[in-house]
């Protein structure tokens, strides 16, 4: 018999979970605002539409990261497809 037990906290159970958790935080969080605001009324409609289209934009950016894994880094040249034109 071994002597590991299953709340091993060496080895996280479920890799990456805390980064989707992050992702769905930041997300609720962005839907929230805008909806608060027009359920409220607590700025001129103006206003709550930048608020809006800002948190829209923001909450893309959140999706392309945490659950899409798009960064803002560039493919190493390894990674690409074979060209035949000479490298610069």
């Amino acid at each position: 018999m071994t002597d590991s037990s299953p709340n091993d906290s060496a080895r996280p159970a479920l890799p990456g979970l805390k980064r989707y958790l992050t992702g769905f935080a930041l997300a609720l969080v962005l839907t929230l605002i805008p909806f608060g605001l027009v359920a409220t009324g607590a700025l001129p409609p103006t206003e709550t539409l930048l608020v809006i289209a800002g948190a829209a934009v923001v909450q893309i950016l959140v999706h392309l990261r945490f659950f899409l894994h798009l960064g803002v880094t560039t493919t190493p040249a390894k990674h690409c497809w074979p060209s035949p034109l000479p490298r610069s």
